[in-house]
């Protein structure tokens, strides 16, 4: 099976930094070992056509001299290798930065990409393998017929998410206020990232009112603000089926290639999240700023399409930093719409180069 031909301007760096960002966690490297590798970014989800840097804490129990080397390789052929020497002082980590280019990615393809970095002491090893995936810049290129079929209506007084549904060319209407949505009998509802909660009174009865009536609906990461827990004590509020919180773990459940343990640039992963809690003698699903709630929360009420989904993933604010916020907001809009089918195109396009294709099924995989 002929992979895709891929091109690679790389280098292998030595720096004298200890600084680490993000979390420095043991992959495939022994805690016991005189000599260690460690990685420094958790993330392994990276665009094609742009340079990129992975960094390798290494660190010894002795003074060594160190050679230090990466490969990284496609279905099992080696497609880059480099090496360096390095002297290592007992207990002071040098970093070695894995630097490369890759092409730009096809649309549809989301090829897996193996990273090998080893280093070597006399006698001691220390080795550490990672997975990338490449992805292409567009997550709906090949589905822009379906995507159009979702008539997403608009609620972002905030204006960011917007500005990204222009740019991205998702198709859309806005309303102007809450209330203007009140009128939706199909489709899905999406309320823009960072919108006060508080300040639009009327939005968290809408939005479930919504949901249970079929349009489903989508809230990005809110800034404030809470809604009547579905299920619970509100006698007028409508009745779920289910009610789910969750970690980022509902990622890797959406999709195994996104990360779901970091994102670029600084490993922070949670906008906001969903506080289960009692308000003016009622239990409330609170929206709290920052990692100390629930970042999913999920009603799915009787019928297709009636779900509520807020992610307090920041998918629009770090748009830019990595393509999981890209890709995840393509499988939301997948499980909120039942009825989304494959798109065959994907499917052939795998079969033609080997790699995986971006997978374009409904929500349950």
């Amino acid at each position: 099976m002929q992979m895709p031909c891929i091109a690679l301007v790389s280098s292998l760096v030595i720096t004298g930094s200890s600084l680490f960002f993000g979390s420095a966690s043991a992959k495939g490297a022994d805690d016991e070992s005189p000599l260690a590798i460690r990685a420094v970014e958790d993330w392994s989800g990276v665009f094609g056509g742009r340079e990129l840097d992975f960094h390798f804490a290494v660190s010894s129990t002795a003074k060594a001299e160190v050679r230090g080397s990466w490969s990284m390789s496609a279905e099992g052929s080696v497609i880059a290798r480099r090496e360096a020497m390095l002297t290592v002082e007992r207990d002071k980590p040098r970093m070695m930065v894995v630097r490369f280019e890759l092409p730009a990615a096809r649309e549809g393809i989301i090829l897996p990409i193996d990273l090998t970095v080893s280093v070597q002491a006399g006698q001691e090893q220390a080795r550490l393998e990672k997975r990338l995936w490449v992805f292409s810049d567009d997550p709906f290129a090949l589905k822009k017929e379906w995507l159009d079929g979702l008539k997403i209506t608009l609620f972002d007084p905030v204006g960011d998410t917007s500005r990204l549904f222009h740019q991205a060319r998702i198709p859309f209407e806005e309303v102007r206020n809450a209330e203007q949505a009140a009128a939706l009998s199909e489709g899905l509802f999406v309320v823009g990232e960072g919108v006060s909660w508080t300040r639009q009174r009327a939005l968290p009865s809408l939005a479930l009112g919504l949901a249970s009536q079929g349009v489903a609906v989508l809230a990005l990461a809110p800034g404030d603000g809470s809604l009547p827990l579905p299920g619970g004590d509100v006698e007028d509020a409508p009745a779920p089926q289910s009610v789910a919180l969750r970690r980022a773990d509902v990622i890797a459940e959406l999709d195994k290639r996104l990360d779901g343990a970091a994102w670029p640039p600084d490993g922070k992963l949670q906008a906001s999240g969903v506080q289960i809690t009692a308000e003016r003698g009622r239990v409330v699903a609170r929206f709290v700023e920052g990692a100390r709630g629930w970042p999913w929360f999920e009603c799915r009420f009787a019928g297709p399409r009636a779900r509520f989904l807020m992610c307090g993933f920041p998918v629009v604010k770090r748009w830019e930093a990595g393509p999981t916020p890209r890709y995840l907001l393509a499988r939301m809009l997948e499980r909120l719409a039942e009825d989304a089918q494959k798109d065959p195109v994907d499917e052939q396009a795998g079969r033609r180069t080997g790699a995986e294709p971006a997978d374009t099924s409904g929500p349950d995989r």
